[in-house]
């Protein structure tokens, strides 16, 4: 791949806001940045730059520009990448930036496992884990080589490995995957074309936790088995009980906004599935309800990332989290890093408190006689598994 496609590539995963604003920087900035400087050069100066990108837009776009801001404003995507591309004064370090910030799409979401930390076996060098990873992979890829039709899915690399944190304690490993895309062309024949996506995962020893921010499903299995294989550990689902999601200082009782409560009993006396929408719902008995239901599968804040109001999303028995909108890979390491310390150290706390007892004997003695018929031993089955559901998802007592 050249240099000039793998840029333009680039450009393509870059949010067009971005683009935008890229580009109005290039008229706005004074590159002296001297605050000495005579205010009439400064205004010379974005003048001259002003007419220099008018130029640029109607050489590259055949626009008429009067005012690069207001043009920038209604271009599309395409416009804009032949623009940036085109740019003789923007720089490959300026794109591949932008690139680094925003190849993680929209909506970025991760997974929360958990592992046992004296089985981890951790190569010394990180060098090395990629490379036990990458052999993982290896033969996935080539399975996925060599089947017709082209797969959903394809390609899982490597893109880079780092440590984050304060003390490096973070290892993350970013990955590339290749998604098929189908579409029909002007003849109407179907025609398949890949994309390329981008992800991570991070794995922290001490604290025993992996997450993974998923593009597809199928790719984050796979890198969980591999990372398994790799390390001998078993990664685990963590489940985000009621217990645990009322002990998060970040999701604060006055920012939720949706809830909802799930009760697998079959005596029960209340809905199988409960959803609450509103913006004070502590303040019309929500604890009451929630108090009532053993479970809360989805629940929904309202959340300030750098001062931009959006919200998290949590899938509690999957132990996902999303935040809504478009973010820096930055902003989002610096959230993500925050408050998984704040689960993980919430969880912790919460694991050292006793298990609460299920009396099940009466129903276990019932299921040995035999002259019950199915009917009423499957209404004991269920009502077992219902208490070991219930039980599971409110595993601190």
């Amino acid at each position: 791949m050249s240099e000039e496609t793998n840029q333009i590539i680039h450009l393509q995963l870059i949010p067009v806001f971005a683009l935008r604003h890229l580009l109005i920087e290039m008229v706005s900035k004074d590159e002296e940045q001297d605050e000495f400087k005579d205010e009439g050069k400064k205004t010379e100066t974005v003048e001259k730059k002003e007419a220099a990108m008018q130029a640029h837009i109607q050489e590259v776009l055949g626009i008429k520009s009067t005012g690069t801001a207001k043009t920038v404003e209604y271009l599309t995507r395409d416009q804009l990448v032949k623009l940036v591309n085109a740019h003789p004064d923007i720089k490959d370090d300026q794109i591949l930036a932008l690139f680094e910030e925003y190849r993680y799409g929209a909506n970025p979401s991760f997974f929360i496992y958990l592992f046992e930390q004296w089985r981890l076996n951790l190569p010394e060098e990180l060098e090395a884990f990629g490379e036990l990873i990458e052999g993982e992979l290896a033969f996935f890829n080539e399975i996925k080589n060599s089947v017709t039709p082209p797969p959903r899915l394809s390609q899982v690399k490597l893109y880079d490995l780092t440590t984050l944190g304060p003390q490096n304690e973070v290892i993350e490993v970013t990955y590339s995957i290749l998604k098929r895309l189908e579409y029909i062309d002007a003849a109407e024949n179907t025609v398949s074309t890949y994309q390329t996506l981008y992800g991570f995962f991070w794995l922290n020893p001490a604290r025993g936790y992996w997450i993974i921010y998923e593009r597809l499903r199928e790719a984050g299995t796979l890198l969980r088995h591999a990372t398994e294989n790799v390390t001998g550990i078993r990664l685990r689902p963590l489940v985000i009980s009621k217990e645990l999601k009322n002990n998060l200082p970040f999701l604060e009782r006055k920012n939720l906004r949706y809830s909802r409560l799930h009760n697998p009993d079959p005596e029960r006396d209340n809905f199988l599935w409960q959803s609450i929408r509103d913006d004070k719902p502590y303040a019309r008995q929500y604890q009451e309800l929630e108090d009532s239901y053993p479970e809360v599968r989805n629940a929904s804040y309202q959340e300030f990332v750098d001062g931009k109001a959006t919200s998290v999303s949590i899938r509690c028995d999957q132990g996902k989290l999303t935040l809504s909108g478009k973010f820096t890979a930055t902003q989002f390491r610096t959230w993500a890093l925050q408050h998984l310390e704040e689960i993980i150290e919430a969880h912790y706390k919460l694991q050292d408190m006793p298990l609460p007892r299920i009396k099940t004997d009466h129903l276990l003695e019932a299921l040995e006689i035999s002259r019950l018929g199915k009917t009423k031993q499957r209404e004991y089955l269920l009502e077992i598994v219902a208490k070991m559901l219930a039980l599971k998802m409110t595993p601190y007592h």
